[in-house]
């Protein structure tokens, strides 16, 4: 197993990447931390627009991604 060991602001974190090699892992890690700016920015922006689909446009082009990947990682589609 694969051990990594990151430190933030003086603390570490052990990410283990249990079979996976280490460019998988961080793979799966930007993908989580994109599902949730994804997320916070949809919830901001959901007040000010009609329906979830033009806050889904609007996050599309906020991040510069499609309208898809937004809807997949929001709604599981």
């Amino acid at each position: 197993m694969t051990r990594i060991v990151i430190e933030v602001d003086g603390k570490q974190h052990v990410i283990e990447c249990e079979g996976k090699t280490i460019i998988e892992k961080a793979d799966e890690m930007r993908a989580e931390i994109l599902k949730h700016q994804i997320q916070v920015q949809y919830d901001l922006m959901r007040p000010d627009c009609r329906s979830n689909e033009d806050a889904a446009w609007e996050v599309a082009i906020f991040f510069g991604i499609s309208k898809r990947t937004v809807e997949r990682y929001l709604f599981g589609w």
